[in-house]
């Protein structure tokens, strides 16, 4: 019982660790859109690392609170002796999430994309 618990802590700390990382990149690339914006260069290449971190960190997020969920209830399972599965096997995934992350990430693509294009148009004027 007290392996589980400190595998369901570590994985909430791990958890809040993706929020706060998440939170860190969203303020470094609006500071990094409002400096770019002034010195003409609207897609840095630093803002697109970001965007693929942020999805990154969407979606390990969701798969940790998954985790703590389903390490929740083998914990419930274990503290009143019942049966293994009694409580649900099942791993839950909030889809939205993990779609959003996915957006993020297809978002960062088309970003690259389009600095890479401009790029090439900076270097051929």
């Amino acid at each position: 019982f007290q392996g589980l618990h400190l595998k369901v802590l570590f994985f909430e700390i791990l958890s809040m660790a993706c929020w706060l990382a998440i939170l860190v990149l969203i303020a470094l690339m609006i500071n990094s859109m409002r400096r770019s914006v002034r010195d003409q260069h609207p897609l840095p290449k630093s803002n697109i690392l970001n965007m693929r971190l942020i999805g990154l960190f969407i979606i390990l997020n969701q798969l940790f609170e998954g985790l703590v969920y389903s390490l929740g209830h083998r914990m419930v399972e274990l503290l009143y002796s019942a049966e293994q599965g009694s409580y649900g096997e099942f791993f839950p995934i909030d889809y939205g999430m993990v779609l959003l992350g996915l957006l993020v990430l297809f978002g960062a693509e088309v970003f690259a994309i389009g600095s890479r294009l401009s790029e090439e148009q900076r270097l051929t004027i």
